[in-house]
């Protein structure tokens, strides 16, 4: 799971810090993510931790064989060592000098830098797409329409695709305030036995007559309501976002069903593969509950407070102030189950539309490359040259190396 977020990420990140350990080698799953940062990246640096776990020759055992890896890399990758037990302000200041200053120093150059191997990816991506269209233009007629025929049954079914995510869409939502009562409602009990012995305390210092008395109360409840119920949303926050993530992970499986479905009719076809295209749904940040507290009381007696002295009335008062407790505290927590969950939907619903919007661009995608339009092979040869030559001028790129040698 990490390595796939960490790829869904690379589309966004600048320059990268690799980590690696000292006790486990530089393996394959490591070498092909370092290759893909460096693809992404205008810098990477791979930096070996806990060089204090292993002996003087093991390191340099070590040093030599991840060396010789990076070596292969097309980029020239520093390696750095780390450790948390020797030499940390030494290690650190190494990584400083040679990566991390370069980069302020010239931080003009290194932002172009990253800006010219986004464009270098994004080439390398059309020439991919490219020489599908140029495949497709080759092969024979025949098989060509044989490929048009697959591709088009594959892309017939829009139609329920739309309604295959209306029905997931509809059933992550249907689930979503089921799953916020759960968290949230079994903290109503708490909730009322922290506010009664608050308020057993608070009201004794209250004064005044019935209309500042039920101020007073009015005040303190929204006050001490509204934190206790931000306390147990916030206790609850991971739950919360598991629900979001959860949604979004059934449509990111559905988006790469169906990419993966098109992609078995290319092999099937012309041999060739799908590049390798990045589909993730990112999440916002969770609501902050909204604590409304209702009027104390139903008509406003308070507004005729001379009516009724607090020597007398007063304890009257207090107690149905406190008996009002339960009943705000379990209103407040639905109506903040209520906002959760519309916030949550809202994030289903745009999950949804986002997913409907991949698959649509790579079906329009795909199609465009397949028509007749586009199967002229000199013509897409004449694009795949302009597309070699962008790369070429974009071969120049300035790297974290040259920063440093300046």
């Amino acid at each position: 799971d990490n390595t796939d977020e960490t790829r869904r990420f690379l589309p966004r990140a600048g320059y990268a810090l690799y980590l690696v350990s000292a006790e486990r080698p530089l393996g394959e799953a490591d070498r092909e993510l370092i290759a893909d940062a460096a693809r992404h990246c205008g810098g990477v640096a791979v930096v070996m931790s806990k060089c204090d776990l292993v002996s003087p020759d093991q390191e340099a055992e070590l040093t030599a064989y991840i060396e010789e890896h990076l070596a292969r890399m097309p980029d020239r990758l520093p390696l750095f060592r780390y450790s948390v037990a020797k030499n940390v302000e030494r290690h650190r200041e190494i990584i400083f000098e040679q990566f991390l200053h370069p980069l302020i120093a010239h931080h003009d150059a290194a932002l172009d830098a990253v800006r010219k191997r986004k464009a270098q990816t994004l080439a390398a991506a059309c020439l991919e797409y490219l020489a599908i269209a140029l495949r497709a233009a080759e092969e024979e007629q025949a098989k060509r329409r044989r490929l048009v025929t697959a591709v088009a049954a594959e892309l017939s079914t829009l139609g329920m695709t739309r309604q295959e995510l209306l029905m997931l869409m509809t059933g992550c939502i249907n689930r979503t305030r089921s799953s916020v009562e759960a968290l949230l409602m079994p903290h109503r009990g708490l909730i009322i036995e922290t506010l009664l012995r608050s308020f057993d305390v608070e009201s004794v210092s209250w004064r005044g007559n019935l209309y500042q008395l039920t101020r007073e109360f009015s005040c303190w409840l929204k006050r001490e309501l509204g934190r206790e119920i931000a306390a147990a949303v916030s206790a609850k926050h991971e739950g919360l976002a598991t629900i979001v993530s959860d949604a979004a992970a059934h449509f990111i499986r559905y988006a790469r069903a169906f990419r993966d479905r098109l992609d078995r009719r290319l092999l099937e076809a012309l041999g060739i593969s799908l590049p390798a295209q990045a589909f993730d749904l990112e999440d916002e940040r969770p609501v902050t509950p909204d604590i409304r507290v209702s009027r104390v009381f139903d008509t406003p007696i308070d507004l005729l407070w001379f009516l009724f002295p607090m020597s007398v009335w007063r304890r009257f008062f207090l107690r149905f102030y406190r008996r009002q407790i339960s009943d705000e505290t379990g209103k407040n927590l639905h109506r903040v189950v209520s906002d959760i969950t519309e916030a949550i939907n809202k994030r289903i619903e745009r999950f949804s539309n986002e997913t409907l919007a991949f698959i649509l661009n790579e079906s329009a995608s795909l199609q465009k490359l397949l028509s007749p339009d586009t199967a002229n092979a000199e013509e897409t040869r004449s694009l795949i040259v302009r597309v070699r030559e962008a790369l070429g001028d974009l071969s120049g790129s300035v790297s974290v190396r040259s920063f440093s040698d300046r």
